[in-house]
């Protein structure tokens, strides 16, 4: 214990004398003064969540000191150095209690520089972990509250607002990979208005709710398409609008992150989808006006016309009935401009199998039919 009482009366010294040296020789002073000590817990922050740090921090209480280094009066006021059951102190005291600059160096290894009041951490202050993980900022009752910066190992960096250990309010967040959020948090997650730019060049801006796109939000992908709607646990879900770089856009409805539901496809050449979406695809019922004026209304199945569907031509030709694979298969109606009428079957759009030729001037073909012949 008189060791350890050395240690910190010198650490105080020297962060008093040079600053530079108070950082080497804490980094020392801490691994001398854990060896001095028994007991103690390692307080590792986890990479991504500085809170949980702070309740493995040894934060100091008020016990008497002990061992055979001199104990203060009950109420000293000066500069002087008290060892506690989780560490040692060594600043400034107002009536037996740490109040003014200190600095705390804990069994565990971690130590704080800083300012106290009424034995708690308060006001601008330093903690270090033996990680390498280091908060500076302001404190409040032994938490940190207000402006700081918690700097992690990795190479991550917060800067920004704190309540109560957890990052609350608005702050910036760099990854150690280069990602970065820049908006407010709530009980250490992203929540609320906020901006996360990927170094591939993917920008979202939005709304967050526990860590987790949710809301109305707007998502830019380095590739130039771009999404604006709404999301729900950071996939696109509800009302909302994809660009495509290429020009091409979705206009409706999503779900799990696929178009799903009503929803309006248009292509630059000016061809338009309008109808039922499964899992990204036209799947159910919809109409499609294509770019030179041809009209199909029908069902849909993985993005082809299967099922029953009419098609109607520029030129007034109609085919209504039977389609698979957008193709006229089985039964179904051909009406020719002029006024000729097939009704028959059908396969890979020509008349195949049995039907009835009516033509406006002249006799009804009604028989066999292959690759659009009668045989008879």
């Amino acid at each position: 214990m008189i060791k350890q009482n050395v240690y910190v009366r010198l650490l105080y010294k020297a962060r008093n004398r040079a600053p530079a040296a108070f950082i080497a020789f804490a980094v020392l002073a801490a691994a001398l003064i854990t060896g001095c000590s028994k007991g103690g817990q390692t307080g590792q922050p986890p990479t991504d969540t500085p809170a949980t740090a702070a309740q493995t921090d040894g934060s100091g209480s008020s016990g008497n000191a002990n061992g055979t280094a001199p104990a203060l009066a009950d109420d000293f006021t000066g500069v002087g150095t008290k060892i506690y059951p989780d560490g040692t102190y060594s600043g400034d005291f107002v009536g037996g209690v740490r109040s003014g600059h200190g600095v705390m160096a804990y069994n565990n290894g971690n130590i704080y520089e800083g300012n106290w009041d009424s034995n708690a951490r308060s006001g601008a202050g330093s903690l270090t972990w033996p990680t390498g993980d280091v908060y500076d900022g302001n404190w409040v009752d032994d938490t940190r509250s207000g402006n700081g910066v918690f700097t992690w190992a990795s190479g991550a960096v917060f800067t920004g607002n704190w309540s109560n250990n957890e990052r609350s309010g608005a702050g910036l967040m760099t990854h150690a990979n280069g990602n970065a959020y820049d908006g407010n948090w709530e009980n250490d997650q992203k929540s609320g208005d906020g901006t996360f730019t990927w170094t591939n060049g993917d920008v979202y801006t939005g709304n967050w709710v526990n860590d987790a796109r949710s809301g109305p939000g707007v998502f830019t992908w380095g590739s130039g398409d771009s999404y604006s709607g709404n999301w729900a646990d950071n996939v696109r879900s509800g009302l909302g609008v994809l660009t495509y770089e290429s020009g091409n856009s979705y206009d409706g409805n999503w779900e799990n992150d696929q178009k799903s539901g009503l929803g309006t496809f248009t292509w630059t050449d000016g061809s338009v989808y309008t109808g039922d979406w499964v899992e990204d695809t036209r799947t159910g019922f919809g109409v499609m006006e294509y770019a030179n004026g041809s009209i199909y209304e029908g069902d849909w199945d993985a993005n082809s016309a299967t099922g029953f569907g009419m098609m109607v031509y520029t030129n007034g030709n109609t085919y209504q009935g039977s389609f698979v694979n957008s193709e006229f298969s089985g039964t179904g109606t051909f009406t020719w401009a002029n006024g000729d009428v097939y009704i028959g079957e059908w396969e890979n759009n020509v008349r195949n199998g049995h039907g009835v030729f009516t033509p406006v001037n002249g006799n009804p073909l009604d028989g066999i039919w292959e690759d659009g012949n009668f045989i008879g």
